[in-house]
């Protein structure tokens, strides 16, 4: 199930495992919105009992660039 309203990212939560997926391809650059976004999730998730783990990954060519 899709949670949260986050700037690009989208986060699932499927039998207590989040997973955040970055989606600013072609190299998901980070900058301050997407740190603040993605603190924000896993604050967010850090408060729901149904999230043992948490999976970060990208779309895109790049995990991460910036």
């Amino acid at each position: 199930m899709t949670i949260g309203n986050y700037p690009d990212i989208n986060v699932t939560l499927d039998d207590y495992v989040a997973t955040v997926t970055i989606q600013r391809p072609p190299h998901n650059f980070f900058d301050y919105n997407l740190i603040c976004a993605i603190a924000d999730a896993f604050e967010d998730l850090d408060k729901n009992p149904d999230c043992r783990a948490i999976v970060l990954t990208a779309e895109g060519k790049s995990f991460c660039a910036g």
